[in-house]
């Protein structure tokens, strides 16, 4: 009885050590992961942030006035605000007054439909309606067709770029039919009047854009995705749409000319442009600001990370190095029953290494299926790989330290008398 309770014992100790080092790294793994994918996301937004604005900062309108206002003068809201903030400006539509037909070959925002005067149904497609400056500082990579040209941007121009996805419907030169917003009549029923566009280009596969012309840092996928050009016709129209809740504007500006403005009256100077054009609170923000607030954001997301994963890293080293030297000194009976039937230490070694990485291999799947089953990280692959052999450099090391100074320990030299 005494030799069964002796050898569940052993068992036992053995077993738990085992799921001690599997818990542990398993646990480390995830850590080193996602520090990989929040310095992905550091660089990611540092990079295309850089990218498209440098050390420069934006300038945009804002009204913060909460009552509902009618459709004002926005080019010449524009045109006075160059005076003040220079000519290097960029402006767009939301494209909240777009709608396509909901059994069209159309990619929409989501699956709420209107119904027109006609009896269609209705969808709000992914679009971004942009100036020509916006459009030629966006820099749009395209698969085939041309980009957006002075002629698009011209009078009533009809041209139109698509994203990757749509390609599977159209070809350059194809007819594409939009509904945009008239009125709401009397009776509550939504009027629309049809305009056709004209397919020049298509945009490469996975093409990502900066979000920056809407003050933020992520990137937007871009496959789905409809570019109009913000025409003369839209600019002029009489559309709510030419609010300044809803079509953004900005001004461009070095960091030096951000340095000399005098902010205090240049709030006072955008008041007056605002109450002389209907707004009652308009004001104005800087970018630079924000982007800075993100990046310092997405920055200390990642720091934070490794910190807590070199943490992780000193617990499990050591937790690591104790329990194999552990596991060695309680199996010396076994290992010598080895020696005495012929096997080497070498052999032995081997052995135990590869017993080591596949528990290893056992964590990794372990911490997979914890991903799958709970968390629903989203992890790119060279973010796995990379958390992954860099853990296992750490593991790798620690076994094999602690093997090699038990099996192979280094000898003694007696210093002569």
């Amino acid at each position: 009885m005494r030799r069964l309770t002796y050898v569940l014992t052993e068992i036992g100790a053995h077993v738990w050590l085992k799921v001690a080092v599997v818990g542990m790294t398993t646990l480390v793994i995830m850590s080193s992961i996602q520090f990989f994918q929040a310095y992905d996301r550091y660089l990611e937004h540092t990079q295309a942030f850089t990218e498209n604005f440098g050390s420069a900062s934006s300038i945009r309108f804002v009204d913060i006035s909460a009552e509902s206002i009618s459709s004002k003068d926005i080019l010449a809201v524009i045109d006075e605000g160059q005076a003040l903030f220079g000519d290097d400006v960029y402006y767009y539509l939301q494209g909240g007054d777009f709608f396509a037909e909901a059994d069209a070959f159309v990619y929409s925002e989501g699956p709420l439909a209107i119904e027109n005067q006609f009896g269609q149904s209705l969808v709000q497609p992914q679009i971004v309606i942009m100036n020509q400056a916006l459009v030629e500082k966006a820099d749009f990579r395209l698969a085939n067709g041309r980009q957006l040209e002075e002629r698009d941007f011209a009078g009533s121009g009809n041209g139109i770029i698509l994203g990757a996805h749509y390609r599977e419907g159209y070809q350059i030169g194809d007819d594409f039919l939009l509904q945009t917003f008239v009125e709401i009549s009397e009776a509550g029923q939504v009027i629309t009047a049809e305009r056709t566009y004209q397919v020049k280009g298509f945009l490469t596969e996975a093409h990502s854009l900066l979000n920056f012309w809407q003050g933020r840092t992520e990137e937007i996928l871009l496959d789905e995705m409809i570019v109009i050009p913000l025409t003369e016709d839209l600019m002029q129209s009489d559309s709510p749409n030419l609010s300044v809740q809803i079509m953004g504007f900005f001004y461009m500006l070095s960091a030096k000319e951000e340095e000399s403005l005098n902010y205090l009256d240049l709030a006072e100077a955008v008041k007056d442009i605002g109450t002389r054009h209907g707004y009652s609170y308009l004001s104005f923000s800087n970018d630079r600001s924000i982007f800075d607030f993100e990046i310092n954001m997405y920055r200390s997301l990642y720091q934070n990370q490794l910190f807590l994963l070199l943490l992780l890293l000193v617990f499990a080293t050591v937790q690591t190095s104790m329990i194999v030297h552990f596991s060695y000194q309680k199996r010396q009976t076994v290992y010598a029953a080895y020696f005495g039937i012929g096997s080497t230490k070498a052999e032995l070694f081997a052995v135990i290494s590869i017993s080591y990485l596949v528990l290893f291999t056992v964590s990794w799947a372990l911490m997979y299926m914890i991903n799958q089953l709970f968390l629903g990280e989203n992890w790119l692959n060279r973010q796995i790989v990379f958390g992954t052999l860099f853990y296992l450099a750490f593991y790798g090391v620690t076994v094999m330290t602690v093997l090699i100074s038990h099996f192979f320990p280094r000898r003694k030299i007696r210093k002569k008398q």
